[in-house]
């Protein structure tokens, strides 16, 4: 009866040892084991870029075998100020009604959120498609802001 349970502990106590030796290899060396996320700006559009914006959107879903049935962008009457704050922003909603799967959305999700301009899911709704299962109906709410 011993005998799995003291395979087991004897494979834990390897991981183990393994897992201080990097930690310790990790702090001799950052760099080394612990890969350090690197943070990367992202721009704000100006009005005369939105229809590229569009663009790469939709290149982006085709990229993920994703059809877009709708795209519609839609400026909010809000504005904000900047974290400068000479400039004036107006958030920018673009509303998206996509056919996809669920692994095919996050990669697109993850594409456009990774993307240089700033994009953010403001809103997501998935629901089921009828003649096919393995595909879903997605309204999707995307915001970015654009510069005057």
């Amino acid at each position: 009866q011993l005998d799995p349970k003291i395979v087991r502990l004897k494979a834990d106590l390897v991981n183990l040892n393994q897992g201080l030796e990097d930690m310790r290899l990790s702090k001799i060396k950052p760099g080394g084991q612990a890969q350090k996320k690197i943070i990367k700006s992202s721009r704000i559009l100006t009005e005369s870029k939105v229809s590229e914006l569009l663009q790469e959107i939709s290149s982006a879903a085709n990229k993920f075998d994703i059809k877009v049935t709708q795209l519609r962008p839609s400026r909010q009457a809000q504005k904000e100020k900047s974290a400068i704050g000479k400039d004036k922003l107006n958030v920018l909603l673009i509303n998206l009604d996509l056919v996809a799967d669920y692994h095919n959305l996050g990669k697109f999700i993850q594409v456009l959120e990774d993307s240089q301009t700033f994009i953010g899911v403001q809103e997501l709704e998935i629901s089921t498609q009828l003649p096919d299962y393995m595909k879903q109906k997605v309204a999707l709410v995307l915001k970015t802001y654009v510069a005057k």
